[in-house]
């Protein structure tokens, strides 16, 4: 059964994760409870209005705000990638969230609707046991346009 967002706009193959929130056009997935603490998730999010400029841009933006925003920042790889059948960019990022050591893996393409975008994060221990579940909702995912 596919997840959709509030709007209709974010189809995509739930992985056996739970629904956690459909807030401002944005769908949240969650893991399944392992007792770890921190629980791997996938944010599903579009940003209106930004349409009319290059991905390029989108991504030197994106990664200096993440590089200010996070303890202990550093970044592992970056690659263009396809999101929804549109160019985008992935990026893996290791950071700290308090004492906890995690890894983000972010794709976002340029849409005539906005920056569309996936952020998957993952406790650093356990990011290879998530790694394939990220990729598969980057890659299943599928996004119709609306004016």
């Amino acid at each position: 059964m596919p997840c959709v967002s509030p709007e209709g706009r974010f189809l995509l193959e739930r992985p056996g994760w739970w629904e956690v929130s459909k807030d401002q056009g944005a769908l949240v997935l969650v893991a399944p409870d392992t007792g770890a603490g921190f629980r791997a998730q996938v944010v599903l999010a579009r940003e209106p209005g930004v349409s009319d400029v290059a991905l390029e841009q989108v991504t030197g933006d994106r990664l200096d705000q993440l590089s200010g925003a996070l303890d202990d920042f550093q970044l592992i790889d970056r690659a263009p990638a396809v999101l929804s059948s549109k160019p985008a960019q992935r990026v893996l990022i290791a950071c700290r969230e308090h004492s906890l050591s995690v890894t983000i893996e972010q794709w976002w393409a340029v849409t005539p609707s906005g920056v569309l975008s996936v952020s998957a994060v993952a406790p650093t221990m356990e990011y290879d046991a998530f790694a394939d579940v990220f990729a598969h909702v980057a890659a299943t995912l599928q996004v119709t346009e609306h004016d």
